[in-house]
C-alpha cells in the first residue's frame, strides 16, 4: 500500500463534492437548531460551519462561494475532510471549502466564523488537537475535474476523423488537424493545394508537403497533459468507502482503490478475517487434490494398457498399408519395364532391318518401283515401332504424405492437339501421306538445325515455344507440397523471390505476410498487423517484389494505397491514396514490378492500370480512352474491374485479366493494345471470372480461372496449350484461384482463396 498526495501545483480540476454529499455523512441532531456553537452546552457536539474562501486563480481573478452552515458532527460519524478548488484557471471555475467543528468529541479549534487574516480554521481528525501542525496539515487539494477533462478532450480533437489529435499540424487559418488526415485531405485535382475542413479556407501545401506546416505545440501539451497521471488523480484521491476527499489517501494493492486512513484500517480488518477463511478453503482444497490424485493415479495404469494396445493395433494397420503401397509401386515397376522391354525390342529390329536393307537390299532391287515399295515397307515398320514409344513412359508415381497413399498416374493426353500446323518438312504426295505420323523422320533432305546462325528470329522462337509447350503438356500436375496448413487464411496474393529462394504469401484474414521455403515448403517468418497506422493493413491483397530495390510492395483494398516494406518486411513508405485522379486508387488488387522497377497496378474500381515509376510517380494509363466531349473529362475503359496483372521476363508485353468481361487482355509496355483472347463459358480457352494470371520466362500465359476452378496455360498469342485443376476442396482441386506465380523451376504456386490452401505443383 501507498500513501499518494495531491500535487504541489494545482491543475484544472471539478468539485468532487457538493456541500449535500457532505451533508448525508453527517448525523445532525434535531436540537441543534443552527445554534452558534458559543451558546452551545458542553454536552453537545458543536456546531461546524462550511466557509468559503477567495481562492486567486493564474491570471490574478478570484471567485468566491456564500458560507454555508453545516450540522454538528456526531461522535460516531466518518471523518472527511475536503477542500474543494474551483478556481478560473485554463477556463476551469474553481473554489475551496473548509470544515469547522469537532470529530470523536475532540476539540478542533474555533467555531467562530473564518478570520480574514489566518484563513479558515483547520478541522481535526481522531482526537489530534489544532494548533500549529494541524495547521501546517493544511493543504489545498486540486484534482482534474470530469467537466474539464472533456473540454481538454474536445479541443484535442480531430475534425475530420473525430479522433485524438495525432501529429497535430496547424494550418494558416489557425485550425489543427492530424497529419495522416491532411494528408488524405490533398485536394485530388491540384496535389498543390488543400481546403480547410473547418472553415473551407484553401490552403497552399509548403515545398515540405504537409510535414511543413508547424506543429501546434500548445495542443501537443494539453495531449501530453491527458496521458499524464494526473488525469486519473480524482480516482486516487477519493475514498471509495466514505466517498470523501483527502489531501492524502492510502492505496490498496489488492483491490486497487483508495481508502481514507479510518476506511483502510477497516478494510485491513476485513481482509485480516478472510485469511482465516482462505486458510480453511486451501486446507479443503488440499483434501481435494489428495482424492483427486487417488483417482488418476487408479486410472492410469488402465488408461495405459489401452493406449499400448491402440498403438499396437494402429502401427499393424500402417504396416499393412506400407505393404500395399510398395506392392503397388513394384507392380507398376514390372509392368513398366515389360512394355519398355518390348518396345526396344521392335525399335532394335526395324533398325537392324533398316541397315540391313540399306546396304545390300536396297542395291539388289533392279526396279526403282521395287525399291520404293521396300523403302515405305521398311518406314512403315519404323513408324509402327516408334508409334508404340508413345504406350510406354507415360506412367508416373506420386505420394501424398499427409494421406499415405500412391498416386499411379498412366498419361494419355500426350497427343493432344494444339492449335497450330505442323511443322515437318514435306516430300512426294506418297512419302507425305505415310510419314504424317512420323514427323522425325524426313523422307527429303533436311533443313539446317534450329540452332544454325542462318534460322531466322521468329522462327527460333517458333522453336522455344514448341520445347515449352511441350513441356506443359507432359507435366503432371500433382501437388508437390502445400504451404502454411491451417496457417495462412484466405491467401490473395503470392510472389516468388528474385533474391532468395522464398515464396511470399499474403493472407487477408491473417493482415501478415507468410514467406516460405520454396523448396521444402518450410515456414520462415511472418510480417505485418491490422491497423490503421502507416504500414498497418486494413485488407492486404496483390503483392510484388523489385528486383532492383529489393522492396516489398502489397496493395490494400480497404486503404487504397500500396505499402512498400524492404525485404526483411520493415516498413518503408505508401504510395497513394483513395480518388480517380493519376497515382490515387480505388480498392487496388492485383501488382507486379518490371525488370526495370516500373509498377504496374490493377486499379480495380477506377477500371484501368496504372503504370508507376520505381519512386510511385505516375507514369501513364492502360486500357482507358480520354473522351474531351464529356463535361466531366472522364475516360472511357475497356475493363470491367481488371483483378490481375502480369508482365513479361523482357518487359514488353503486359497481361491483364478482365474479371467483368471474362477475357484476357495483352498490351505493349507502353500501352498499346496488341490482342484479346478467351470468352465466357467453360469451353476450353474460355473463361468464367478469371482472377490472377501469371507469364513464365518464355512468355506462356497461365490464367487463374477461378469461376470454374482452374488454371489454363495458353501461348503468347493466346492459343490453348493445357488445363490442369478442377472445381473442389482435394488435393490439385481449387475452390477460388486468387494469386498463383511460377518458380525458376516451372513449378506453379496457386494461392485458393476459399480452400485456404496453398498448392505447389
Amino acid at each position: 500500500m501507498e500513501v499518494r498526495t495531491a500535487p504541489a501545483t494545482p491543475t484544472c480540476s471539478p468539485a468532487v463534492h457538493p456541500v449535500s454529499d457532505y451533508r448525508s455523512h453527517f448525523n445532525s441532531p434535531s436540537t441543534s437548531g443552527g445554534a452558534p456553537a458559543s451558546s452551545a452546552p458542553p454536552s453537545t457536539p458543536a456546531t461546524g460551519s462550511y466557509q468559503a474562501s477567495h481562492h486567486s486563480s493564474s491570471n490574478g481573478t478570484s471567485s468566491s462561494a456564500s458560507a454555508e452552515s453545516i450540522p454538528a458532527i456526531s461522535q460516531s460519524s466518518a471523518t472527511p475532510t475536503s477542500v474543494l478548488s474551483h478556481s478560473p484557471q485554463n477556463g476551469f471555475h474553481s473554489s475551496t471549502a473548509t470544515l469547522n467543528g469537532s470529530v470523536n468529541g475532540h476539540s478542533v479549534g474555533s467555531h467562530s466564523p473564518v478570520d480574514a487574516t489566518n484563513g479558515p480554521t483547520p478541522l481535526h481528525v481522531n482526537g489530534n488537537s489544532g494548533g500549529g501542525d494541524a495547521a501546517q496539515r493544511q493543504a489545498s487539494i486540486t484534482i482534474l475535474s470530469s467537466k474539464g477533462t472533456e473540454s481538454l478532450k474536445e479541443m484535442v480533437q480531430c475534425p475530420i476523423c473525430l479522433d485524438r489529435l495525432h501529429r497535430p499540424k496547424m494550418l494558416p487559418c489557425q485550425h489543427t488537424f492530424c497529419f495522416l488526415c491532411l494528408q488524405n485531405s490533398v485536394m485530388s485535382a491540384d496535389a498543390s493545394r488543400l481546403r480547410c475542413a473547418k472553415c473551407r479556407t484553401e490552403v497552399l501545401l509548403p515545398k515540405e508537403g504537409i510535414s511543413g506546416f508547424p506543429s501546434s505545440i500548445h495542443l501537443q501539451n494539453i495531449l501530453d497533459l491527458l496521458e499524464s497521471d494526473y488525469a486519473s488523480m480524482d480516482e486516487l484521491l477519493q475514498c471509495c468507502g466514505c466517498q470523501t476527499v483527502s489531501g492524502s489517501s492510502v492505496f490498496c494493492e489488492h483491490c486497487k482503490l483508495s481508502y481514507c486512513s479510518l476506511c483502510m484500517a477497516r478494510h485491513v480488518e476485513e481482509l485480516a478475517k478472510q485469511l482465516g477463511h482462505i486458510a480453511d478453503q486451501l486446507d479443503a482444497t488440499v483434501d481435494k487434490i489428495t482424492l483427486r490424485y487417488k483417482k488418476f493415479e487408479s486410472s492410469q495404469s488402465d488408461i495405459q494398457s489401452k493406449v499400448c494396445l491402440e498403438a499396437e493395433k494402429r502401427v499393424r494397420k500402417i504396416r499393412d498399408l506400407e505393404a500395399q503401397l510398395l506392392l503397388r509401386v513394384e507392380t507398376a515397376k514390372a509392368a513398366e519395364e515389360t512394355g519398355l522391354h518390348d518396345v526396344v525390342q521392335k525399335v532394335r529390329a526395324a533398325a537392324t532391318g533398316a541397315r540391313l536393307f540399306s546396304s545390300k537390299g536396297f542395291d539388289a532391287a533392279q526396279d526403282p518401283n521395287e525399291k520404293i515399295r521396300a523403302f515405305m515397307k521398311l518406314h512403315q515398320d519404323a513408324g509402327d515401332a516408334l508409334s508404340e514409344v508413345t504406350t510406354v513412359g507415360n506412367t508416373q508415381l506420386s505420394f501424398d504424405a499427409e494421406a499415405f497413399s500412391v498416386t499411379i498416374v498412366c498419361r494419355t493426353d500426350a497427343a493432344e492437339d494444339e492449335a497450330e500446323p505442323p511443322g515437318s518438312p514435306s516430300g512426294s504426295p506418297e512419302t507425305t501421306q505415310n510419314s504424317a505420323s512420323l514427323p522425325a523422320i524426313a523422307l527429303n533432305t533436311p533443313g539446317p538445325p534450329a540452332t544454325e546462325p542462318n534460322q531466322s528470329k521468329v522462327e527460333q522462337q517458333r522453336v522455344a515455344a514448341d520445347a515449352q509447350s511441350r513441356l506443359y503438356r507432359s507435366k503432371s500436375f500433382l501437388t508437390r507440397m502445400r504451404l502454411g496448413n491451417g496457417l495462412v487464411q484466405r491467401p490473395s496474393g503470392v510472389a516468388v523471390s528474385p533474391w532468395s529462394s522464398e515464396i511470399f504469401v499474403v493472407s487477408m484474414d491473417n493482415h501478415k505476410v507468410f514467406t516460405f521455403d520454396s523448396t521444402t515448403g518450410r515456414f520462415l517468418r511472418s510480417f505485418g498487423s491490422r491497423g490503421q497506422q502507416e504500414g498497418e493493413f486494413l485488407c492486404p491483397f496483390g503483392i510484388a517484389l523489385s528486383p532492383i530495390d529489393q522492396e516489398i510492395l502489397i496493395t490494400d483494398k480497404w486503404k487504397h494505397c500500396i505499402h512498400v516494406f524492404d525485404r526483411d518486411g520493415n516498413f518503408l513508405r505508401q504510395i497513394g491514396m483513395k480518388g480517380r485522379s493519376a497515382g490515387h486508387f480505388r480498392s487496388p488488387e492485383s501488382i507486379c514490378v518490371d525488370n526495370a522497377g516500373r509498377i504496374y497496378v490493377c486499379d480495380t474500381c477506377n477500371h484501368r492500370i496504372q503504370v508507376l515509376d520505381h519512386d510511385g510517380i505516375f507514369l501513364r494509363e492502360i486500357g482507358t480512352h480520354a473522351q474531351p466531349e464529356n463535361a466531366f473529362n472522364r475516360s472511357r475503359s475497356m475493363f470491367q474491374e481488371p483483378t490481375g496483372v502480369a508482365v513479361s521476363a523482357d518487359g514488353q508485353r503486359v497481361v491483364v485479366c478482365d474479371f467483368g468481361s471474362h477475357r484476357v487482355h495483352v498490351f505493349s509496355s507502353v500501352g498499346e493494345h496488341l490482342h484479346t483472347f478467351g470468352q465466357k463459358g467453360a469451353l476450353k480457352g474460355h473463361f468464367m471470372h478469371p482472377e490472377c494470371v501469371a507469364v513464365d520466362g518464355r512468355g506462356f500465359i497461365l490464367v487463374g480461372d477461378s469461376g470454374n476452378g482452374r488454371v489454363q496455360i495458353c501461348r503468347p498469342d493466346g492459343r490453348h496449350v493445357r488445363t490442369f485443376g478442377n472445381k473442389g476442396s482435394s488435393s490439385g482441386q481449387f475452390s477460388w484461384i486468387s494469386g498463383i506465380a511460377i518458380t525458376a523451376q516451372n513449378e506453379v504456386v496457386v494461392c485458393d482463396f476459399k480452400n485456404h490452401s496453398v498448392q505447389v505443383f
